[in-house]
């Protein structure tokens, strides 16, 4: 090994040594002291206000996802545009804004899904039942799999009743 690196490794372990107690102390000094109480009317500072509409545009379908499958597109389209060779890296890039496409369109259904069962909470209806017919959804958009069941299941049967 490098005299180089033994003497760069020794030193950031005699600094993680002396350092880690400190940080342990500052961290549970922190946690001891008392937590003020917010008063219901305060108004909030900008920072709380900043950050609640950033999660606010994270959590809507119509907004963060489309953005992120615009830009991933686009970045994809560059991608492939080049006239150069195939080297590793543009395989990365074409795979990386592939997948983060596909990313996009989860968290997008994800998102669609979050806010119907929420909206079916709070129409009163249960969440079992929202549930219940997110299944049923599913089941619809997969005929051939419930078909190819079906068909398991009678063959199944029907190698029962002939074996005696």
């Amino acid at each position: 090994m490098p005299i180089w690196l033994t003497i760069t490794m020794e030193a950031s372990m005699i600094m993680a040594n002396l350092i880690a107690p400190l940080l342990a102390k500052w961290v549970e000094l922190r946690m001891l002291q008392p937590k003020n109480t917010p008063v219901p009317n305060q108004p909030k500072k900008r920072i709380q206000r900043v950050m609640e509409s950033v999660f606010k545009i994270c959590r809507s379908p119509f907004i963060f996802p489309p953005l992120i499958i615009a830009i991933n597109t686009y970045s994809l389209l560059i991608a492939m545009s080049h006239a150069n060779p195939l080297t590793a890296i543009k395989v990365l890039v074409i795979s990386a804004t592939t997948s983060s496409i596909v990313f996009g369109l989860l968290y997008m259904l994800v998102l669609h899904l979050a806010n119907w069962i929420s909206d079916a909470s709070t129409l009163g209806i249960n969440n079992a039942n929202a549930v219940l017919e997110i299944r049923d959804i599913l089941a619809t958009m997969q005929p051939t799999l419930q078909s190819e069941k079906g068909s398991t299941n009678k063959k199944s049967k029907g190698k029962q009743t002939h074996r005696e």
